[in-house]
């Protein structure tokens, strides 16, 4: 039994690095501003700027807490999804799955997998996929690239 990685290289940063650099760099300047009299530097109200700011920084960290943060780690076997967050990582067999859908989305390709039942990371999980680690899968296992190709977007 082969285990096949089907999420980009690129998702520790997207999930991780980003995240958390974003947040220091933002919530430091947010704090800077929110103790720093800045009113002769922007020529705008201190409580103006504050709020500016302060709801720049708080609609950022909603936007990369329900997007990128909720990224997960994922790999196929011909029975098993692996799903990985990184600090914990469960099994899920086959026939819990009732949906797969893909987006392009920039230039990256974003894989929801719906599950029949809610587990450990709800039940739907998100992933950015490699394309073709994910084709290699489905080239290999023909029994679940039947089952694949139905529920992914065509490709053509």
């Amino acid at each position: 039994m082969n285990v096949h990685e089907v999420s980009s290289r690129l998702t520790p940063f997207a999930k991780l690095f980003f995240p958390v650099f974003w947040m220091a760099f933002f919530g430091a300047f947010t704090i800077a501003v929110l103790v720093t009299d800045m009113e002769p530097y922007t020529h705008v109200a201190n409580a103006t700027f504050r709020m500016g700011v302060a709801g720049f920084f708080l609609a950022g960290a909603a936007l990369l807490l329900f997007t990128l943060v909720r990224l997960k780690w994922v790999a196929f076997d011909d029975r098993h999804i692996y799903v990985s967050n990184y600090f914990r990582q469960y099994r899920y067999p086959w026939s819990l799955v009732t949906a797969i859908e893909e987006r392009d989305v920039l230039l990256a390709s974003l894989v929801t997998i719906r599950f029949a039942q809610k587990g450990y990371f709800g039940d739907k999980i998100h992933f950015l996929a490699n394309e073709r680690r994910l084709q290699h899968f489905l080239d290999e296992h023909p029994h679940l690239a039947g089952l694949l190709a139905r529920k992914l977007k065509s490709r053509d």
